[in-house]
């Protein structure tokens, strides 16, 4: 027993890690205003902001949207319990969100206050992302399956 727990851990701590890497290898997500649309101008040909921020979103929604449904999908394959698992990814949050915390400055210039607050804010609203992510991700495996079922 002792090392399934332990492999669930690891698990969830890659989980973890890679929906970071998945949001932070988008491009500078601390300001949507640093983001090239220069990306997104093959696919338009009259300027749009409104498309285009919206094509943004999902440039940056696709990679973590995989990554969140192929961990539903691991998750539902070795019956893992979801409050465990949802309890382990509060833990690992509520402890990287205690070191940004630390992490805030009040003196310097603009800039670095700037850019440690919004550190601190993005792993904030991690937490929530994280549920609101695993949630979708359920609803999507689930909906896939009776799908599936249908068709036999």
């Amino acid at each position: 027993i002792g090392w399934s727990i332990y492999e669930d851990i690891t698990g969830i701590a890659r989980f973890f890690f890679l929906v970071f890497y998945a949001f932070f290898g988008t491009g500078n997500i601390a300001s949507l205003n640093s983001f090239d649309p220069s990306s997104i101008r093959c696919f338009l040909s009259v300027f749009s902001p409104f498309l285009m921020g919206g094509l943004l979103f999902i440039k940056i929604l696709i990679p973590i949207l995989t990554t969140g449904i192929l961990f539903s999908y691991i998750v539902k394959l070795r019956s893992m319990n979801m409050k465990l698992v949802t309890s382990l990814l509060q833990v690992f949050t509520d402890f990287l969100s205690l070191q940004f915390f630390h992490l805030v400055r009040d003196s310097g210039s603009w800039l670095d206050i700037g850019t440690s607050l919004s550190h601190f804010i993005i792993v904030e609203g991690t937490s929530g992302f994280l549920l609101l992510l695993l949630s979708l991700s359920n609803v999507l495996i689930s909906a896939g399956v009776k799908q599936k079922m249908s068709f036999d």
